[in-house]
């Protein structure tokens, strides 16, 4: 029995997070989160940032 591969893709950027699910090579989900002025502020610092994101996207 063959075992299917899932893949969860996250591409944290600036303005914007994309994430994307597949499973092998087929997309089976995209999101793009935008992020606005008010969090661009806090997404200055590289460490809050990446606290920003986890809490915002992950944990959502």
């Amino acid at each position: 029995m063959k075992k299917n591969l899932r893949i969860l893709v996250i591409n944290p950027g600036s303005t914007s997070t994309a994430i994307a699910l597949f499973e092998d090579d087929k997309l089976l989900d995209k999101e793009t989160i935008r992020h606005g002025s008010e969090e661009g502020e806090v997404l200055k610092e590289e460490e809050r940032a990446l606290e920003y994101k986890y809490n915002n996207l992950i944990l959502k």
